[in-house]
């Protein structure tokens, strides 16, 4: 477990910096020496072709102090520190429609004209419980990345925090609740692992590195984000190279409400930042506020797979941006090799707009219809 408090930004007494995949490992072995550290971790990273280390600080020095002495040796790229990442669920309140977004997002209609079938979709988050009911067939394969598991056998992955089988389930699921894509497929990324306060489970920016690489690297064509963390050069160029490479991006928003500055990775323009509404189209109270956000989706009281085959509501635009995953799962299928740029456009034209007119920092272009954005497609009335 991680030794994380409510209040930690970054893993305490940790750094993490990059390579050139060439350079012999007794660089970073000679780095640990010259700036009297503990080499903890190597990471291959294909996708950047670049080699992650990770580096603990055995004595008082502070982590900007460190970061601060690395900056000036040419060997290493972008030190920084190894920053935390935290789930944007935000509990449930009381249901008025437990499945509404089927309803205005048009599922019926949508899945019509397409279900996603064969879609790859990553959801980097605590694990998924492939053992669910309505999962059952959902889930192609799980990896962990978070070291305390090897392997890639789908039933060696032990599933604590039901946060990415809500998040699966809200994208895939074929039972009780239905799925935006019930015929994609999901690729379990588990980059967040309890922390020692027994708190949500969090991940870092070596995890995410890690994450990010295996899902693209698996074929992934959407990566479901539902988490939000510092601005990280590093987890940013990773997704810089994934969505180069055509992979479509999603992220939730943030729920530290109206006055929080931007959430990352939400906020890189690579990525599509999703906010929450309920089911009359209102704004999720504690939703992030800014130019980032790209549209809306259902975030508010969601039902959803949970812990011990379950079923919860849920909140928060962690919610939110698993229907948004979804919806490009349904684009994908219908026109196979459709950009990001193109996806994004019929998302946003396709949705309904709220609010203030036009485009604005709450709503974004406004709350996403899946018919709407396949009817901007296909161009049908």
């Amino acid at each position: 477990m991680l030794a994380i408090t409510a209040a930690d930004t970054a893993v305490s007494a940790e750094i993490v910096a990059t390579l050139r995949a060439a350079t012999p490992q007794a660089v970073e072995d000679d780095i640990a020496r010259d700036f009297n550290l503990v080499l903890l971790e190597r990471l291959e990273v294909i996708l950047t072709e670049e080699r992650l280390v990770r580096f603990r600080i055995p004595d008082a020095r502070t982590v900007d102090a460190v970061v601060a002495a690395l900056e000036g040796d040419a060997r290493l790229v972008g030190p920084q520190p190894n920053f935390v990442y935290r789930n944007q669920g935000g509990g449930s309140a009381t249901p008025v429609d437990l499945q509404y977004a089927a309803r205005i997002l048009e599922l019926p209609a949508a899945h019509l004209i397409a279900n996603g079938n064969g879609v790859l979709v990553a959801v980097i988050d605590s694990g998924v419980d492939h053992r669910h009911p309505d999962l059952a067939g959902a889930v192609g394969e799980e990896i962990d990345v978070t070291g305390a598991v090897t392997g890639t056998n789908a039933g060696a992955v032990q599933v604590a925090d039901p946060h990415g089988t809500a998040i699966a389930g809200i994208i895939a699921a074929r039972g009780l609740v239905r799925g935006v894509a019930p015929l994609a497929r999901v690729l379990s990324v588990k980059a967040f692992r309890p922390t020692a306060s027994g708190m949500a489970s969090v991940s870092t920016t070596a995890m995410l590195v890690a994450g990010i690489d295996k899902a693209v690297g698996k074929g992934a064509l959407v990566l479901n984000m539902s988490f939000a963390g510092a601005e990280d050069r590093i987890v940013h160029r990773l997704i810089k190279a994934a969505a180069a490479r055509g992979v479509h991006i999603v992220a939730a928003a943030g729920n530290k409400g109206p006055g929080a500055p931007p959430a990352f990775p939400a906020a890189y323009a690579e990525v599509m930042a999703v906010t929450a509404t309920d089911a009359s189209d209102r704004l999720y109270e504690k939703a992030n506020r800014g130019g980032y956000v790209v549209v809306a989706a259902p975030g508010v009281d969601v039902l959803a797979p949970g812990a011990a085959r379950s079923h919860q509501l849920q909140s928060g635009t962690s919610f939110a941006a698993a229907h948004v995953s979804g919806a490009l799962a349904l684009l994908i299928e219908l026109v196979p090799g459709i950009s990001p740029t193109a996806a994004r456009e019929a998302l946003v034209s396709g949705a309904v707009d709220l609010g203030q007119p036009g485009p604005d920092d709450e709503f974004g272009a406004g709350r996403i219809s899946a018919a709407a954005a396949l009817r901007q497609i296909v161009k049908t009335p």
